[in-house]
């Protein structure tokens, strides 16, 4: 065993007036030492060329390896894009799993004999619906002529430009391209407009899969800002009914109650988000000064520990400023974690409520109201 001499696993010998270079692989390089050079960095040049040689091919190999992986990538994504592209009304519904277990199947059978990878490719896909294809039949009638067509269409096929074979895929892949999706995108939901648009330049510009990828890091990103920043309501009361809804210009005339405020926080609270939302309940306490605060949890299906803990402390500082809390609307979950903590403790059954309404006609009665302000 030798010293490395770099960090891609090349060792170096000398061999009289040689070095022989020694690679994590199966070969060696010899060659001949450079007197000049030796002396400078006591490496010859020939040494030094041999390396860098050997290193692009480890480079290439590195680089080969990597688009392998984004073959693999590339065609378990596109065969689920092909089913939910080309999948009927009046057929099952598409299920991922099933679909990727399928292909991986054929996969490991056409590994034995050696086949090409297989994947749903969406032009191939195109090309069989034009042509009328209902059943697995139509792929035996390609596989047929495809056989042929190598046989003897080959040599002149070979003859046609580049350009003459991608317009073919291109006549039979316009119809997938629909402009109009994206304004219909638009006029309904803008953050999946910006999605959208982000998949497809990423498409355009970086190539299929890295554009898929660019697509999923945007959603992620908006879904995580989404979730740290969760929507919080007051609330008033639709006239005559047991609706509680956030409170706006479309409605002045919704209920509401002198010194009693609702809140409702919709979507899961944990560390990520538990401080945003104290922060945007802070003025609204400020402005409305109540004597009862109801939160309304009817939308929040998880209550993680540390938020729980935030939630605690916070009912002890307005507990001890005069304001009473009460918890409304909460799922059997939270309930349950409520109730193993100190906070239940705290608040105990009378405190918690089954839905708002029923908190309102508790604050209402004159006991109520008397005891909480």
């Amino acid at each position: 065993m030798f010293p490395p001499l770099t960090a891609n696993g090349f060792y170096l010998r000398r061999e009289g007036a040689n070095h022989t270079i020694y690679t994590n692989g199966p070969k060696t390089l010899p060659v001949k030492r450079h007197k000049t050079l030796d002396r400078l960095t006591g490496i010859g040049k020939n040494t030094l060329r041999a390396i860098l040689v050997e290193a692009s091919w480890q480079l290439i190999a590195k680089d080969q390896l990597m688009r392998e992986k984004y073959d693999r990538i590339k065609i378990r994504s596109r065969g689920k894009r092909a089913g939910r592209a080309f999948a009927l009304n009046e057929e099952p519904p598409l299920r991922a799993n099933q679909e990727l277990l399928a292909t991986g199947l054929a996969n490991v059978g056409g590994a034995l004999i050696g086949s090409m990878p297989a994947g749903g490719g969406t032009t191939q896909t195109a090309v069989n619906r034009l042509a009328g294809a209902h059943t697995q039949l139509a792929e035996l009638v390609t596989a047929g002529a495809a056989l042929m067509t190598m046989l003897l269409l080959a040599p002149l096929i070979g003859l046609m430009p580049e350009a003459t074979l991608a317009a073919l895929v291109i006549v039979y892949s316009i119809g997938l391209i629909e402009p109009t999706e994206f304004r219909d995108i638009l006029e309904v939901r803008r953050m999946e407009f910006i999605w959208a648009i982000a998949a497809f330049a990423g498409v355009v510009v970086l190539g299929t899969l890295k554009g898929i990828l660019v697509a999923i890091v945007v959603s992620l990103v908006a879904i995580a800002y989404q979730m740290a920043n969760p929507p919080v309501y007051v609330l008033g009361r639709k006239p005559g009914s047991n609706v509680f809804r956030p409170r706006s210009d479309q409605h002045p005339e919704d209920e509401t109650f002198p010194g009693l405020l609702l809140i409702r926080v919709e979507g899961r609270i944990f560390f990520g988000n538990a401080e945003r939302i104290a922060d945007r309940i802070r003025p609204l306490l400020a402005d409305a000064k109540p004597g009862v605060v109801v939160l309304d949890l009817s939308r929040v299906p998880d209550l993680e520990y540390t938020a729980l803990k935030m939630l605690t402390e916070a009912e002890k500082r307005q507990r001890q400023r005069g304001v009473t809390v009460w918890l409304a609307g909460l799922n059997p979950e939270v309930l349950a974690t409520v109730r193993r903590s100190s906070l239940g403790e705290a608040l105990g059954r009378e405190k918690m409520f089954f839905n708002l309404e029923l908190a309102v006609t508790k604050y209402l009665e004159p006991s109520g109201a008397k005891n909480e302000m």
